[in-house]
């Protein structure tokens, strides 16, 4: 999986709707959680920060996490070109790595729990790593035909996820407020014909 995503580094932030799709997810955190100016973020999956980026005026540490280097080093060119400096990053494999013990207060993920054999371990994961009352938010395809991707490869495990079995995954992992909502779509076209993919947040509090 790696080395797709290595060579589509450089141009990642090239599709308009890779970008809309992190502010539409942002903006739908952002109202959900309000989190407080000085939090400290993870964002698993960073790839190349166009989530993580969209909080770094109210972030006090930030962290991006990916298995992908070339990902991870567009983001800190990115960050350096902005101005940032509260910003660190971190090569992550979540079979073998564990994060920080209540290293955070929110965990971010997006669009990345499709690539995950177990989801479920990320969310176990990722409740040790938040402080208490901490959020992770996790967002993903609602579940879809298949058609999603263009170029299907061995490295999408899920096509899109059941909300409700979501919710109850987030419980089962010990977290407690969980709230899970359509939240917006990507447009893709396929043949001439444009479709919809509906896109979910998940909201969990420790």
């Amino acid at each position: 999986m790696s080395e797709r995503f290595d060579k589509g580094a450089a141009d990642w932030d090239s599709k308009p709707r890779r970008i809309k799709l992190a502010k539409d997810v942002s903006d739908a955190i952002l109202e959900i959680v309000k989190p407080q100016k000085g939090i400290r973020i993870t964002d698993f999956g960073t790839g190349t920060g166009l989530l993580l980026l969209s909080f770094s005026d109210i972030a006090g540490e930030m962290t991006g996490t990916d298995f992908s280097q070339p990902m991870l080093d567009v983001l800190m060119h990115k960050a350096k070109e902005a101005g940032i400096k509260n910003l660190k990053t971190d090569v992550i494999d979540i079979n073998k790595d564990e994060f920080e013990p209540e290293s955070a207060d929110m965990i971010t993920s997006n669009m990345v729990t499709h690539h995950l054999p177990d989801p479920e371990l990320l969310f176990e994961k990722a409740y040790k790593a938040l402080s208490a009352g901490g959020y992770l938010c996790v967002s993903d395809l609602v579940t879809e035909d298949g058609t999603f991707h263009d170029n299907p490869s061995d490295d999408i495990y899920h096509h899109g996820f059941d909300m409700d079995s979501v919710g109850q995954a987030l419980l089962d992992a010990g977290f407690r407020h969980v709230e899970v909502r359509p939240v917006t779509y990507v447009t893709k076209e396929h043949d001439g014909v444009k479709r919809m993919y509906p896109v979910f947040l998940a909201v969990a509090q420790k």
